[in-house]
């Protein structure tokens, strides 16, 4: 298949006669949001900005730019850095429409035990966990971090009835990649991976759900295994 031209500009930006797009500046404060807060120590800004010139322009930034950035104590330090990179001379931005080549799909025969393998969730979202109760998470920025937050959803099939319980808070850690959670379809146990261990949550009795921290070794091997995969390999939250 081939898809419709593609536009890399904002439809509701009407640029003046010789302005930069502003989707490229926009992309890189999106870039530079996930590295916040900024650290103190001036070596540590240096391997900030290394990484960040890396995965923007694939190469590091030349010593006048880097010492700029670190010299930067400002509030308004990424800021003024994502001007800054925006307006790079070696870099030449544009608006317009992108047509892709021809797309190619491979379709899988189906996994006859799909249903009964464990749901995993690793970004924001609505999980339906069983016949009654939701995972809820949504991610926000705040104060240069990146808060996570997740809350368990009672709800009845009857909307004249109340939910059989009240939402229970989960509390995830800050930032990108840093928790994992699985179930079993229609189970009443919740598992929820970050990098200090395990936690299960029990959600069979809505109107008390329990929470504690398990070791690895006594989380079901399917439950295991599915973290284990969601985490990518390991990499993700530290899943062994």
């Amino acid at each position: 298949m081939t898809t419709g031209p593609v536009r890399l500009s904002d439809v509701n930006e009407v640029a003046e006669p010789g302005d930069e797009p502003q989707w490229w500046l926009d992309l890189i404060k999106a870039r530079l949001a996930r590295r916040g807060p900024l650290p103190a120590d001036a070596e540590e800004r240096t391997r900030l900005l290394y990484r960040i010139s890396i995965e923007l322009f694939g190469t590091p930034l030349g010593e006048e730019e880097t010492a700029a950035f670190v010299a930067d104590r400002g509030p308004g330090a990424l800021e003024s850095l994502a001007k800054r990179l925006a307006r790079r001379k070696d870099v030449t931005t544009f608006t317009g429409s992108l047509l892709s080549a021809p797309t190619k799909f491979r379709v899988r025969p189906a996994d006859p035990d799909a249903a009964k393998r464990p749901r995993t969730a690793i970004n924001p979202g609505w999980y339906k966990l069983g016949e009654n109760v939701a995972l809820e998470v949504t991610r926000r920025p705040f104060d240069g971090q990146i808060l996570n937050e997740a809350s368990l959803q009672f709800f009845s099939n009857d909307p004249a009835q109340p939910a059989p319980g009240e939402p229970h808070r989960i509390w995830l850690p800050h930032g990108y990649d840093t928790w994992v959670a699985a179930w079993s379809r229609g189970g009443t146990v919740v598992w929820v991976q970050e990098k200090d261990g395990i936690r299960r949550y029990d959600v069979s009795a809505p109107e008390k759900v329990t929470a504690e921290a398990v070791e690895a070794d006594k989380v079901p091997a399917d439950i295991r295994e599915a973290l284990r995969a969601a985490s990518v390999m390991g990499h993700r939250v530290g899943v062994s």
